[in-house]
């Protein structure tokens, strides 16, 4: 598969064929394999062939086989977010991954995908101001977004999927908030410079974000 630019921004359409629960199975596979000193020669097919076999295992006959494209899918996503280079898990990629079990994932994933996320997606960063205000609940908010973004009726679900799978939200009747937990919790995962300069960031004007 053809290596990927970081610094290309995340397509709506890759967003609607993602899913957080696999990317974090794929990132576990490939750290897992990484451990025991085996490279993979094909990124693609070798997890692919490793995540149907464990997931046939965990849900046995119910479990249909995913295609190859499905894979792909959920590496370019890992490639454009910084996690994967050269077939490779990034020096990131491996702290992540690490705190992956089971297709699994913690406060820490959730922070680093929310970041990448919002370094390297327009509408994300958006969808962000939107919340930030907070005079809206989460349904019309991605309405507005997806009009502004012309979204459509499968990137709008994943958009909002997403968003519930990194949990970084709470809500107050029907508005929608930042937890400050999460928050709080940024401040222990970063240094003070990454932490300052992941703030300029999120609170720049929308043209210069």
């Amino acid at each position: 598969m053809k290596e990927t630019n970081t610094s290309q921004e995340i397509s709506r359409s890759l967003i609607s064929i993602t899913n957080m629960s696999t990317c974090c199975k794929v990132l576990e596979i490939i750290f897992n394999r990484e451990l025991t000193g085996i490279p993979f020669s094909g990124l693609d097919s070798e997890v692919l062939t490793s995540f149907n076999e464990i997931k046939s295992k965990m849900e046995g006959s119910n479990f249909k086989n995913v295609s190859q494209k499905y894979i792909s899918d959920q590496i370019n996503l890992l490639k454009k977010l910084g996690f994967i280079e050269h077939s490779q898990l990034t020096p990131l990629g491996k702290k992540v991954a690490s705190r992956c079990a089971n297709g699994e994932y913690d406060s820490i994933v959730s922070y680093h995908f929310f970041r990448k996320f919002y370094q390297s997606t327009t509408f994300y960063r958006d969808t962000i101001a939107k919340i930030r205000e907070g005079f809206y609940d989460l349904d019309e908010i991605i309405e507005k977004i997806s009009q502004l973004h012309g979204l459509n009726n499968t990137a709008s679900p994943k958009l909002k999927q997403w968003i519930q799978d990194l949990n970084f939200t709470f809500k107050e009747g029907n508005i929608i908030k930042f937890d400050p937990l999460f928050e709080k919790k940024a401040l222990e995962w970063n240094s003070l410079s990454e932490l300052y300069n992941f703030l300029k960031s999120a609170t720049m004007p929308q043209g210069n974000a």
